[in-house]
């Protein structure tokens, strides 16, 4: 994550990830494995061209990790969308994380408490993430799930 999403991000290296406003890609995680990619090939181990569901909600993390808010109105302008429908399922699921004191949520915002809801940033995050099982933020991860993970 950078402070800075207009920036192209190239990452070098063993499980470095790379990302532009189209895709992320990312290197093999191990040394061996990635010296050997780079010797026969490709570093890149895997990635994906983003959709616009992606860049709607890689702007949305990005504010929660970067600043541990996020500005509903500041979504709805960026990428024409209204934000309470279109994260309405998110929205529901959030409430159980206000009542546990991780956020607080209003109409135009969710702010991550402190210093709880900054120590599990990911577990709110998890919430937006379409591409983790949907009571991941509860219930977390499976091994087998885990290692693909970042």
């Amino acid at each position: 994550m950078t402070t800075h999403r207009e920036l192209d991000i190239l990452g070098f290296g063993p499980s470095a990830i790379s990302q532009t406003n189209q895709c992320f890609a990312q290197n093999h995680k191990t040394t061996d494995q990635w010296f050997k990619s780079v010797r026969d090939d490709f570093a890149t181990h895997r990635g994906m061209w983003l959709s616009t569901d992606d860049r709607i909600r890689q702007s949305l993390l990005q504010d929660l990790y970067g600043r541990g808010t996020v500005d509903k109105l500041s979504l709805e302008r960026a990428h024409s969308i209204i934000f309470d429908q279109y994260f309405e399922d998110e929205l529901d699921r959030l409430m159980e994380l206000s009542q546990l004191g991780m956020i607080e949520l209003d109409k135009d915002q969710i702010r991550l408490t402190e210093p709880l809801g900054r120590l599990l940033v990911r577990v709110v995050a998890s919430v937006f993430d379409k591409y983790l099982p949907r009571d991941a933020y509860l219930k977390g991860l499976s091994p087998e799930q885990a290692s693909r993970v970042g």
